[in-house]
């Protein structure tokens, strides 16, 4: 298993991060390939207990309240202790889903900066805990928060009087490690079994309900009757029973022979080499990588309105915007860009053109950099006039 979307923001980040000003330090719950990532560019490693609010898999309420509230004290000191022993100067969450840093930043009396990369109250999982209870105790804890969208942003946390604390800072990318490679592309179509000549249409999500595999494969079917050398893949692996359902629905559209379910890829560039069309099917999405990765592989794109997607393809321009849960509209879309060789280069070109503007790992970096250097300012001058304060109060006492 690979790293996550957000860990792979966390990645791009601290290897941006100019190290001649910031030290960074990661806590992460266990030994696994973001540690490795994050030893072989040199940042400072700990094993630290951290808990989700938010279970990944469903269990009964109350086990998972016995798992998450018993042992929160003990997570909270030991992440505490860690601040203290390291002279940590700035706490980063990276995930709305992590109270431990937030509150041991509180009493460490410490800055605290959330970055927000999902959607949690959108779940079923929110059921879990109040959601009107975690809005408020998580903007108590932070003094600035980032979004990855300004459609996240609303979405989550509109109207709440504090939005002097909120910040968009799109995610960031390796701007040349997309570009393609014709040998290593055709290698993986080959390894993979997909035809070296027929067009490819591609979904990068994990197996969910949410990501829109069953539009998109009955948007395949659809394009199959019109271009039936089209061959298309799902990659990303994920829930089994999923999995099962979706290999079921192409038996019964007939397109066994012509949908490749690949798993998790670590190395990704070559699948975004060999397409034709990225697609993104997804019901809601905050951001939108899959569809950056495939513009700065030059490659047009077909997403639906959920929300990051839109503000990152440019309908007509760099892809088409259709609706959700809309096959028949998707495949429309699809069907015109392989139909149009010049309007799918002219489109990748201008993909690329605004991938490199405006999601490098450095500007993604510098953003992010200055929202720090304001939070910090701002708490170290509250310290200030605090302790200003204090003494001001003592020489009055004095003179009485």
């Amino acid at each position: 298993m690979g790293v996550c979307g957000s860990e792979q923001a966390l990645y791009s980040l601290l290897k941006g991060l100019d190290r001649d000003r910031f030290e960074p330090i990661v806590a992460v719950p266990s030994q696994g390939p973001l540690r490795q990532r994050l030893s072989e560019i040199g940042v400072k490693t700990f094993i630290s207990p951290v808990m989700i609010w938010m279970p990944l898999k469903q269990m009964p309420f109350f086990l998972f309240i016995l798992k998450y509230y018993i042992l929160l004290p003990w997570r909270i000191i030991k992440i505490a202790y860690l601040m203290r022993r390291e002279e940590i100067d700035l706490v980063f969450s990276n995930e709305l889903l992590l109270l431990e840093g937030g509150i041991a930043s509180r009493l460490m009396r410490l800055p605290h900066i959330y970055h927000v990369h999902n959607a949690f109250f959108s779940t079923y999982f929110r059921t879990y805990l109040p959601v009107g209870f975690i809005k408020w105790l998580t903007l108590k804890l932070a003094d600035r928060m980032i979004f990855v969208s300004q459609r996240q942003m609303q979405e989550l946390f509109d109207n709440t009087g504090q939005e002097n604390k909120f910040k968009v800072a799109t995610q960031g990318f390796d701007t040349q490690y997309f570009a393609p490679d014709l040998e290593r592309d055709i290698t993986w179509r080959r390894k993979t079994g997909i035809s070296e000549n027929s067009p490819l249409v591609v979904l990068i999500a994990a197996s969910a309900k949410n990501k829109g595999q069953e539009d998109f494969l009955r948007a395949a079917s659809i394009v199959r009757e019109s271009l039936p050398d089209t061959q298309f893949a799902i990659i990303g692996g994920g829930d089994k029973r999923y999995l099962k359902e979706l290999n079921d629905l192409a038996l019964r559209l007939g397109l066994e022979d012509d949908v490749f379910f690949v798993d998790f890829m670590e190395d990704i560039a070559p699948v975004y080499g060999s397409l034709d069309v990225l697609v993104c099917a997804s019901l809601k999405e905050t951001f939108g990588r899959t569809i950056v990765e495939a513009m700065l592989a030059g490659k047009p794109v077909v997403s639906t309105k959920c929300g990051g997607p839109e503000e990152i393809v440019i309908d007509g321009v760099t892809g088409f915007l259709v609706s959700p849960k809309a096959p028949q509209e998707l495949a429309g879309a699809i069907l015109t860009i392989l139909r149009d060789g010049d309007l799918a280069q002219k489109m990748g070109r201008s993909g690329r053109e605004k991938a490199e503007r405006c999601y490098s790992m450095q500007s993604y970096a510098r953003n992010i950099q200055d929202i720090i250097d304001e939070c910090i300012f701002e708490h170290r001058t509250k310290r200030h006039k605090n302790r200003s304060a204090g003494m001001d109060g003592e020489k009055k006492l004095e003179r009485k």
